[in-house]
């Protein structure tokens, strides 16, 4: 039998993390958990704040298809948008595009 995997300790998160973490066993990390440590985050942009939540998705999902826990706790938690940048073209640039 494998041992419960654990987070919100010095080896199962990051230091930002810890606050917004359960302290027990992984079993009770809630996609809300995760959510509130993304909002959390100051002054990221749209795509870095996607990214955040990919990556904790991605680890859930390798330790799901490892065999480490019966189902990511983060399955549902749903990616946000990513914003569009907005790029200015200048007339020449524009016209050596056509």
């Amino acid at each position: 039998m494998r041992p419960t995997p654990t987070v919100g300790t010095k080896t199962g998160s990051t230091p930002s993390a810890r606050p917004f973490l359960p302290t027990s066993t992984l079993a009770h990390l809630k996609p809300h958990h995760v959510q509130k440590w993304v909002d959390a985050q100051e002054n990221l942009a749209s795509g870095s704040r996607r990214n955040l939540i990919a990556a904790a998705k991605r680890a859930l999902k390798w330790a799901e298809e490892q065999g480490y826990v019966e189902r990511s706790p983060l399955a549902h938690l749903r990616k946000p948008g990513c914003g569009r940048k907005e790029q200015v073209v200048s007339s020449a640039e524009y016209q050596g595009a056509t």
